[in-house]
């Protein structure tokens, strides 16, 4: 009877939280990299030259099943969230939990800040937290049982989150080394040709399915980033920077439950997969960060394993100490989500983007003319097609030299129109060398956009 009581919480908590995230995903305006996705989804390819193209298929699905909104373009975002918070469910009963302490793991995974930025908001990340989860758990259940259905399931989920990210590739060593340090040899013996069969499914998928000339260029593009704004301060920064994506004490907590599997000893210790599907993200992050700067997202998913093993350290002992510790992170997570929802709200110059874009084409310059409109950023264009998106009208890049490239640039092979309008931030000082023989004039400026009218 007990049990029933924590599985009807667990989906109340799920359907909750996924009727609040559906509603925040409406009503939150568009970031700027969402609408470069759904430039993406319109037309749709095997690879990307940032990401890989699983964001992009999703939205083309989410804006055919639900419109060309916002909604559309986030539909799946609450959605993957909820599905992976019953794997975490799932994933602590099988680590040891009892129902209670398997409803609290996913109570604190749905309350954690960088979840529910997951949950509304349609990035790379949000399937790669879905593919993640699933292979971890897929990994974890095939060293232990040893099926073969179990070792494809990791193997398919893994390709479809390298198609999602390239982080997606370290999760392949971190099975290896769980695989290998779990048991005996023999039973490693018994299992090493299905891990085999798993890594290459994992990566034939994609391999067959990209175009990998775009891979190479993509793979070019973000190794380019090594070296780029490192230093020794970077690591202190990365590490802060989970106090903030999971909240202060939530990391405190989780780390906690990991070291509260020593009670079964060493070996078990070590042989538990959720330590090496946490250590391999964790640690290559940690070491690449004095020599570029690691973006506060990147990493997150290495603590979806630890989740489980919170809610078994719950149910192991009942520690008063470590009961107290774990209500407070959930309270602190509640806190630093509600609050991270309201500087998003009134605070976040990423907002206020779409904000101006949509107040300037408002305006009447643009209805009013049938120029051909032309941006200095990929964003601000993406932001651009996605306000006129009713009209259908492509907005396209015109870059400053050295600036990165983008699917929106305009090809240097076609000839520029004589007239044209060019959309700027207020704080651009320079004008790209394609426009050097043209005379501008600011059209129209709303907050810190300004539109130039463009003739020769």
């Amino acid at each position: 009877m007990q049990a029933d009581v924590w599985l009807r919480r667990l989906w109340i908590l799920t359907f909750a939280t996924l009727l609040v995230r559906f509603a925040l995903a409406a009503l939150i305006p568009l970031y700027a990299d969402e609408a470069y996705y759904r430039c993406w989804s319109l037309d749709l390819k095997s690879f990307y030259f940032d990401h890989p193209p699983m964001v992009a298929w999703m939205v083309a699905v989410s804006r055919a099943l639900a419109g060309d909104g916002i909604l559309g373009i986030r539909l799946f975002a609450p959605v993957i969230v909820a599905v992976s918070g019953m794997y975490i469910f799932i994933a602590a009963l099988d680590a040891g939990a009892d129902r209670r302490g398997a409803f609290m793991a996913t109570a604190v995974f749905h309350a954690a800040p960088v979840t529910n930025a997951a949950g509304i908001i349609m990035t790379p990340d949000t399937p790669l937290l879905l593919f993640w989860t699933l292979t971890w758990y897929f990994g974890q259940k095939s060293i232990r049982e040893n099926r073969m259905q179990f070792w494809l399931a990791a193997g398919f989920f893994c390709s479809l989150g390298i198609l999602s990210k390239f982080t997606m590739l370290l999760i392949l060593p971190a099975l290896i080394a769980a695989l290998l340090l779990s048991d005996s040899l023999l039973f490693v013996e018994w299992r090493i040709h299905r891990l085999a069969l798993c890594i290459l499914t994992a990566l034939l998928i994609p391999f067959f399915l990209v175009d990998r000339q775009a891979v190479g260029a993509s793979l070019a593009f973000q190794s380019a980033r090594i070296g780029a704004s490192g230093a020794l301060l970077s690591s202190a920064e990365y590490l802060a920077s989970h106090f903030l994506t999971l909240s202060p004490l939530l990391p405190v907590v989780l780390f906690t439950a990991l070291l509260k599997r020593d009670k079964f000893g060493w070996r078990e210790y070590v042989s538990e997969p959720a330590l090496w599907f946490f250590v391999f993200p964790f640690v290559f992050f940690l070491l690449l960060s004095p020599v570029t700067r690691i973006e506060m997202n990147w990493a997150a998913c290495a603590w979806l394993p630890l989740f489980g093993l919170a809610g078994a350290a719950l149910s192991f002992g009942r520690d008063p100490a470590f009961e107290r510790l774990y209500r407070k992170a959930l309270i602190v997570a509640c806190v630093f989500t509600v609050g991270g929802l309201l500087w998003v709200a009134f605070f976040d110059a990423r907002i206020s983007e779409y904000r101006d874009i949509r107040n300037l084409f408002d305006s009447g310059i643009v209805n009013q003319s049938d120029q051909r409109i032309f941006a200095q950023r990929y964003q601000d264009a993406a932001l651009s097609a996605f306000v006129l998106r009713d009209s259908e009208r492509e907005i396209k890049v015109l870059p400053l030299k050295k600036q990165r490239s983008s699917e929106l640039d305009w090809s240097q092979a076609q000839p520029l129109p004589d007239d044209l309008l060019f959309l700027v931030r207020r704080t651009a000082t320079d004008m790209p060398p394609a426009l050097m023989s043209y005379k501008c004039t600011v059209a129209a400026a709303r907050g810190m956009y300004r539109l130039f009218q463009c003739g020769r």
